[in-house]
């Protein structure tokens, strides 16, 4: 395990120093539209529902998802909680992920949209199908584990804080990997106020 989780962190530093001039930040500077103050790369909230594709159990799960971008200075930086099960969210099942997630990643925002790319750690814990015995009975198996994220989004500006898009991403850990595509829902603080 060792040796393939020093892989994983080796190629995800490749993939951001690879991927920082596509996604280099040219400018602060406020943006005004029709006598309305925005600030670009301000702070945002998504919140996504989609469908996840467990590896270990080859299923189809539904997911949803709730993260808020932050900037610190000129780095950004995604933190959430996601989950995915076999049963939708309000249904109790005996299969389910819970991810809580910091990640560190690259922004590109225009006027009319909002691109990311996310890598970073997560805590996952919940249940998973571990087998079926004799008897034809299913037993699970609950985890508690550290797992690595990639997320990327793409966003469209219905107006400048506020947008809809995509989010694929995966999830790696020991029990239950997944990738997956989600619907977002975009909430930008970007707003300042109006010109008088």
């Amino acid at each position: 395990m060792k040796p393939f989780f020093t892989k994983i962190v080796f190629f995800s530093l490749l993939l951001i120093v690879g991927a920082t001039p596509l996604f280099a930040q040219f400018t602060r500077e406020d943006t005004v539209i029709e006598d309305k103050i925005y600030r670009p790369y301000s702070n945002y909230l998504l919140l996504s529902v989609g469908k996840s594709y467990n590896i270990k159990n080859t299923e189809v799960e539904t997911s949803g998802e709730v993260g808020y971008v932050f900037r610190v200075v000129n780095q950004f930086f995604q933190a959430g909680y996601h989950l995915s099960s076999d049963q939708f969210f309000l249904n109790r099942s005996y299969q389910k992920l819970n991810d809580i997630y910091i990640m560190y990643g690259f922004r590109k925002e225009t006027i009319n949209r909002n691109m990311d790319i996310f890598l970073g750690v997560s805590y996952a814990y919940g249940s998973t199908y571990w087998e079926t015995d004799s008897l034809n009975k299913k037993w699970y198996r609950g985890f508690s584990v550290p797992g690595i994220r990639i997320s990327a989004d793409y966003e469209w500006k219905i107006f400048y804080d506020i947008g809809f898009g995509l989010n694929g991403y995966a999830e790696w850990n020991q029990y239950y990997p997944i990738v997956g595509l989600k619907i977002n829902v975009y909430f930008s603080g970007a707003f300042r106020g109006s010109i008088e």
